[in-house]
């Protein structure tokens, strides 16, 4: 797109409010592609937009044609500028119709989409709007009743499968807190105990996560450093070494994990107890060669002191990958440093 020069903004600015419609009436005039962006992008309501995407979905959807790899870019890209953004755009105007719509739109995407080849991705930039106005539609009814919006939520969320519940990071300020845990309560309800644990990560919900641990709900590592972090995060940090070891307890073989071994570092250093923290870097080092710990031994260590010195020897003693890619790392480090 060709932006216009200083100059030329000033000059617009500058113009009589009929001058300016002139213009867009000589715009408009024998160019098709802009009366239609005018008319559908500043003069319609939002009933008549409502109308407008109901009618082109329709349409697309009846459609027979096979849009190939080449062709699927242009296609996704003209249903984002006639589908997509327009309903984002009167999503708080009509919030019920585009909650209905967006969430139709989502859950027929799989079938509307049969005919075309979506192995380049380009689908997901399209999709990724269909979900801005579903969640945009659900923000502007939430005060009206929250119970309603959270279970309608969660009945969508439940049988929608190209987004985990990794979306709610990005929604959780839109949707709130409050309603964000009534869908962790309704996913801990149905046994879906994966999506309930990330659910409380993404609101730090450290009450639940230690009925969980307590219980021995956890279903994976990756539970107990998410709730490890947060611990930490909340200052917390010898809760976050009895859960580390906790877990080291039930499986001995976590102790050669390196963010396990990162996060006992990091616990231990929070906690004053930095000779332990330094002892454990070099144990861990010496299990995976991993420039973090040389990274952390020295904030646990003594200012102003060169110890790679010891960790490329530790490296080295393990073979010549890990000592090349040692002191690689830390060149590297160096030079960014200095930049």
């Amino acid at each position: 797109m060709v932006s216009l020069t200083k100059k030329q903004t000033a000059q617009l600015s500058d113009m009589s409010h009929d001058e300016l419609v002139n213009i867009i009436h000589d715009l408009i005039q024998d160019n098709k592609q802009a009366r239609t962006t005018l008319v559908n992008g500043y003069l319609l309501s939002a009933a008549e937009v409502l109308k407008a995407v109901e009618k082109e979905y329709a349409r697309r959807a009846r459609s027979k044609r096979f849009y190939d790899y080449y062709d699927a870019d242009a296609f996704f890209d003209e249903l984002t500028r006639s589908i997509a953004n327009p309903l984002v755009g009167i999503a708080h105007e009509l919030p019920e119709q585009a909650e209905s719509l967006s969430v139709k739109m989502m859950l027929e995407f799989e079938r509307f989409t049969r005919n075309v080849d979506t192995s380049s991705g380009s689908w997901m930039g399209y999709y990724t709007i269909l979900l801005d106005a579903w969640m945009k539609s659900l923000e502007a009814q939430k005060n009206n009743d929250p119970a309603s919006i959270t279970k309608k939520t969660f009945t969508v969320v439940e049988r929608e499968f190209y987004f985990g519940i990794e979306i709610f990071k990005k929604y959780r300020t839109l949707l709130g807190t409050d309603i964000l845990r009534v869908i962790r309560d309704m996913y801990y309800q149905k046994k879906l105990p994966r999506e309930a644990f990330g659910l409380s990560i993404i609101i730090k919900d450290l009450d639940f996560l230690a009925m969980a641990f307590k219980n021995d709900e956890f279903c994976h590592s990756t539970d107990y450093f998410d709730y490890v972090r947060l611990l930490m995060e909340d200052l917390r940090s010898d809760d976050a070494l009895a859960v580390l070891n906790s877990q080291r307890a039930d499986d001995e073989e976590i102790t050669d994990n390196i963010i396990w071994n990162e996060l006992f570092i990091q616990a231990l250093i929070e906690e004053g107890r930095k000779e332990e923290a330094k002892a454990h870097c070099i144990i861990a080092f010496t299990f995976q060669c991993d420039t973090r710990f040389y990274h952390l031994y020295t904030k646990a260590a003594e200012i102003d002191v060169d110890h790679s010195p010891a960790f490329l020897k530790i490296a080295k003693d393990r073979g010549l990958a890990p000592s090349v890619c040692f002191a690689s790392d830390i060149e590297r480090c160096i030079s960014s440093d200095l930049i």
